[in-house]
């Protein structure tokens, strides 16, 4: 039963993939790139990101720190380091945002997760775990 089931949505996983295929290649105009060709436009799309709803109202609660990565120190020159931490300012702020982002999507998920449970299995969830013997005593 579960072959079958798998075989099955492995074959309409195939179809619908040639189906998409098909239509996208018909299709004349051109498939838009996954990212923006510069680096520039891909600042630009990620801080604009800051402004959506979701993003709103988070706040850093980290400040960045200069440090070069792992293994650079002994082959970097004082100008080098300088632009390491440049660019690794640069990306700090939309990082650590995007990782709050993410703190928050995990929350906004195990509590609807939770809301799925009756008030009865919440509590037993709750409730810490028995300790078991191990030693068999």
């Amino acid at each position: 039963m579960i072959k079958q089931s798998i075989l099955l949505s492995l074959a309409t996983f195939f179809a619908l993939s040639f189906v998409a295929a098909m239509a996208q290649e018909n299709d004349n105009t051109p498939a838009p790139s996954a990212a923006p060709a510069t680096q520039e436009e891909r600042l630009t799309i990620e801080t604009q990101d800051k402004e959506t709803p979701a993003m709103r109202g988070l706040r850093l609660e980290r400040t960045f720190r200069r440090a070069v990565p792992p293994g650079y120190g002994p082959v970097v020159d004082a100008a080098q380091r300088e632009q390491i931490y440049k660019i690794q300012e640069e990306y700090f702020e939309m990082i650590t945002l995007l990782e709050l982002r993410v703190e928050l999507l995990k929350k906004e998920r195990d509590a609807k997760v939770e809301g799925v449970l009756t008030p009865a299995q919440s509590e037993r969830i709750r409730r810490p775990a028995p300790v078991r013997n191990l030693l068999g005593r």
